[in-house]
């Protein structure tokens, strides 16, 4: 290939590149205007928001919010008293989430690693380790922790750039059918390949989202990057659903 069909290679690379961009900004605008933005969308101190992440799996985020609460009335929620429970005491406590003894065993291991790694709280691990990819790999090594729930934790837990794949995403996305040359085989391919892919964009093209309000107690990619899943938790949730979608009212 002459030096002539590599320059125009790269050059329609970088223009379809940039119309993927702008998709992706009207997809983020539509649904911003339609849902609103949130800045507290994921409550809970950081540790608690890292125990939901878990207790989430396969299970309604009312169930897991509410064994929250309920760790913390049984004495049991901070990481030197989770750890030191039996597994069967914590499942006790979070009786109401799906796979309660499993669950019960993985975040009793999360505090204990915690713990034994010389941390007393979740933010001491954070601030200890800054590098997000080490940070990400020490929630990956966690018992029962996907790289989904992993960046979830990294992203609205320990406040790091990163984006969540989850079913959502990938079924919104294949529905709305509006990124160049992004068919519905893309979007059923590899976690890593559309983490990068969604976090690379948005990232790229960040200081277009300065024309948002945003919560100003985090950086502003962090800001985005949780807003991006919110929008499409929201969209999944209540227009895209799995059976009978009604895509269409959510103005998308």
């Amino acid at each position: 290939m002459d030096q002539w069909a590599v320059w125009l290679c790269l050059d329609m690379t970088r223009a379809s590149d940039r119309r993927v961009s702008h998709q992706l900004r009207d997809v983020y605008r539509r649904l911003r205007r339609h849902f609103g933005y949130h800045a507290h969308w994921w409550p809970g101190s950081p540790w608690e928001v890292a125990l939901t992440a878990i207790l989430v799996q396969q299970c309604g985020w009312t169930a897991a919010w509410k064994a929250v609460k309920q760790l913390r009335s049984a004495g049991c929620l901070a990481p030197k008293d989770l750890a030191s429970k039996r597994p069967a005491e914590v499942r006790k406590a979070i009786e109401g989430v799906s796979f309660a003894p499993t669950k019960a065993k993985r975040i009793v291991t999360f505090a204990a690693r915690l713990l034994g790694d010389g941390h007393s709280t979740f933010e001491e691990l954070c601030e200890s380790e800054r590098d997000n990819d080490r940070l990400r790999n020490w929630f990956l090594s966690l018992p029962g922790v996907g790289r989904e729930t992993a960046d979830a934790i990294l992203l609205f837990a320990a406040a790091r750039p990163t984006f969540v794949i989850d079913s959502y995403t990938r079924r919104s996305f294949q529905r709305l059918n509006v990124l160049e040359g992004r068919t519905a085989g893309f979007w059923a391919d590899g976690y890593e390949k559309l983490r990068h892919f969604f976090l690379n964009r948005i990232l790229e093209d960040l200081g277009w989202y300065r024309e948002f309000a945003w919560n100003v107690e985090v950086e502003l990619e962090v800001a985005v990057l949780r807003d991006w899943h919110a929008q499409l938790v929201e969209l999944g949730k209540h227009h895209c659903l799995k059976r009978s979608p009604r895509c269409l009212t959510a103005g998308v």
